[in-house]
């Protein structure tokens, strides 16, 4: 005759052994959720840090061309008063000329 604490040990331990196989399944679980976090992490990382790179060159675009617009509106200017000084040149030839 077996004792009965046999079949209560026996039980346990199998209780024991499938506890330990669902915590080895949780272990890999665990271990590939924090693995993507880590990679989710890196990825946002790197997303967060070329977004900031197309930030700051937009700001530097937007800076040479407001230099730009300034430098043309200053050869705009410049050549406004050649065209000006020209008319007045001929304006004062004609005029010599007529006189």
């Amino acid at each position: 005759m077996i004792p009965p604490h046999f079949h209560l040990i026996k039980i346990i331990e199998a209780q024991i052994e499938e506890m330990e196989v669902e915590r080895s399944r949780l272990k890999s679980i665990y271990d590939e959720q924090l693995e993507a976090a880590r990679t989710d992490n890196e990825n946002s990382r790197a997303n967060l840090e070329a977004a900031l790179r197309a930030l700051n060159e937009m700001d530097a675009l937007k800076v040479k061309r407001e230099e730009l617009e300034s430098l043309l509106e200053t050869q705009k200017s410049k050549l406004e008063d050649k065209i000006l000084e020209s008319k007045i040149r001929s304006t004062k030839l004609s005029m010599r000329h007529s006189i």
